[in-house]
């Protein structure tokens, strides 16, 4: 027939034959490209299934059957590896849709399975009955066990396992006197009506995972005459008794831990991982525990269920452990059977007792006369127990500090106190706060900025300018400060000049409360109104940007607990100081012809 003259030849023209099929057919109608996922063909009957949805499983496990033999074909060969990998790729994105769609359930007796459906058609949390067992559900099956032996999925031991108890607690109804059992006709016992005398061939491939499933199935096939007469049936049985013949081993379990080492400083801790891999049906509980510890060093003891899986071996020292590499046996220990692994535990000198020193917050304001507090806290490093005597430093002149308590044992915290008089000098200053304990001692710095003391200037309704010097300022600078006229109506002013001045026309820039009950601002020779109203009682804000140079300002205002308004912008110096080089004076006044005061406050320049 031209296959070949020799196995090999023949093999592959055979595996020449099976891609012409997959290029041409299969690929083109059933399989999403992009995804590698089994699409629907392109046809009325298969486009009558909900759409938007994959195949049925057990038409799907049955294209998985044809990639995964052309996959394992290409892998026997070695003669492609990129249609390997794609065939594998397209059977384990099914298979493990197919495990991932499964519903844990819990059987009649208590124990874990699998309840499943006709397909992947998004009914899968709510569908009312099962996969039928024998059409459908052991192509279903058939094709999860060939995908999991040949390494073609992630499913995982405990879930084939729980496949496989699926069959033997949910599945079989009864076992009778000879030993053969009766099975029910849906993976979740509905319908019970409809039974088997036989377990469907498929299932028979669940054997390595729970050997309960084989003598009931192999004697309910004798009885019904399905070994004698149906060829696949006695080949699956025969598999699955040669496959007990070969594993009669007693169930068991292989022990390893790991990393192979963990390196610590003595007062601290680290783990391991302790892994159980079962053989042989292993399902048990396998209790750990740690021997070869130094003095001072402990580790838990979990346990490892279901005969699978990791545990972590947290493991502690304590600062009185002596440095040294030590090997740990880890135990694993299940009924009569007992496993051990080895790791090593490195555990190094600790370093010294010490402490630290913190404080918080970083900064703070005060006005002179006012005072402040730091949080100071001492943490203890290394079994750290001593004495810390607290010290600070850098204080402005005037100023105090004192702690609150004075020293901390071993850890705890304790304040500083600054106190400042109105005296204090003013600005920012670095406090440096001190922690010794014996030859130990660490420092924090902390910044504090006093502001000056509020000085506030009355002026009363006798005509007389009330000047204030500051040191002098050319070029562009800002002057700020706080206007409260006691009545409404009132003729008042703040003025800034050049030298103590008696007379308005000493002042270059004048901002005024007028009688007619707004705020006004000279503008060279004469006052120009603003659109601001000013009351009796009420503190306004002022801010003036002054240019000495081009002999212009601006003035704005601020009405208390309102937003800055603009009273005049560029307004030029009063006519008669037009040529001052510089100005370090204020005046405030409040005409004889009013009543009341006019109280200026926090006046700055700069």
């Amino acid at each position: 027939n031209h296959f070949g003259a020799t196995y090999i030849a023949r093999a592959k023209t055979y595996e020449t034959m099976l891609e012409f099929s997959m290029d041409n057919y299969f690929n083109n109608n059933f399989l999403n490209t992009s995804t590698l996922f089994i699409q629907h063909p392109n046809s009325t009957a298969y486009n009558a299934l909900p759409s938007n949805n994959v195949n049925a499983w057990n038409r799907s496990m049955m294209f998985m059957h044809a990639y995964q033999t052309l996959g394992q074909i290409h892998e026997v060969l070695g003669d492609n590896s990129s249609k390997a990998t794609m065939y594998k790729t397209i059977v384990k994105n099914w298979v493990d849709l197919f495990v991932k769609n499964a519903l844990p359930r819990t059987a009649p007796d208590g124990a874990a399975i699998y309840d499943w459906g006709y397909g992947n058609f998004g009914d899968e949390s709510g569908h009312l009955t099962g996969e039928q067992i024998g059409i459908h559900a052991q192509y279903d099956i058939w094709g999860l066990t060939r995908a999991y032996r040949a390494a073609y999925t992630g499913a995982t031991a405990a879930q084939m396992k729980t496949y496989a108890d699926t069959v033997v607690h949910e599945i079989t109804l009864s076992i009778d006197s000879a030993g053969a059992a009766t099975y029910a006709g849906f993976n979740d016992r509905c319908c019970s009506t409809q039974t088997y005398n036989y377990l469907p061939a498929g299932f028979t491939y669940l054997t390595p995972y729970n050997t309960a499933i084989f003598k009931p199935a192999a004697n309910a096939d004798i009885n019904s005459g399905r070994l004698a007469h149906t060829p696949g049936t006695a080949a699956d049985v025969l598999w699955a008794k040669h496959w007990i013949f070969i594993h009669s081993s007693p169930p068991n379990y292989t022990l390893s831990a790991g990393p192979g080492t963990q390196t610590i400083t003595a007062g601290n801790g680290t783990s391991y991982t302790a892994t159980v891999t079962p053989s042989n049906g292993f399902n048990g509980t396998v209790s750990l525990s740690v021997s070869g510890l130094p003095s001072g060093a402990s580790c838990n003891s979990p346990s490892i269920s279901g005969g699978s899986g990791s545990a972590s071996l947290s493991c502690s020292t304590t600062i009185s452990t002596a440095p040294g590499t030590y090997t740990l046996t880890i135990t694993g220990t299940s009924g009569s059977l007992s496993h051990t692994a080895t790791v090593t535990l490195v555990v190094n000198q600790p370093p010294p007792p010490d402490f630290t020193l913190s404080a918080s917050p970083a900064t703070q304001t005060v006005t002179a006369g006012s005072g402040t507090n730091y949080a100071i806290t001492v943490g203890a490093l290394n079994g750290f127990a001593a004495n810390v005597t607290l010290t600070v430093s850098g204080l402005p002149t005037g100023g105090t500090g004192s702690f609150n308590p004075a020293s901390v044992n071993g850890s705890g915290s304790s304040t500083l106190t600054v106190s400042t008089a109105s005296s204090t000098s003013t600005g920012t200053v670095t406090l440096t706060i001190k922690g010794t304990s014996g030859s130990l001692s660490h420092s924090k710095t902390v910044t504090l900025t006093v502001n000056p003391a509020t000085i506030c200037t009355t002026a009363t309704a006798n005509g007389t300018w009330n000047n204030t010097a500051f040191p002098a300022l050319s070029g562009s600078f800002t002057a700020t400060f706080d206007a409260t006229p006691s009545a409404s109506g009132q003729s008042s002013a703040v003025g800034i000049s050049k030298g103590a001045q008696i007379a308005f026309s000493g002042f270059a820039n004048i901002v005024a409360f007028a009688t007619t009950g707004v705020i006004q601002a000279r503008n060279g020779g004469t006052y120009v109104n603003s659109a601001v109203h000013y009351s009796g009682g009420t503190a306004y804000h002022f801010r003036l940007a002054i240019n000495v140079t081009a002999h212009t300002y601006s003035i704005f205002v601020t009405p208390a607990g309102g937003t800055e308004q603009s009273i005049g912008t560029n307004f030029a110096f009063r006519t008669e100081q037009n040529t001052v080089t510089s100005l370090d004076h204020w005046g405030a006044l409040v005409s004889t012809t009013s009543t009341g005061t006019l109280k200026v406050c926090n006046f700055t320049a700069q």
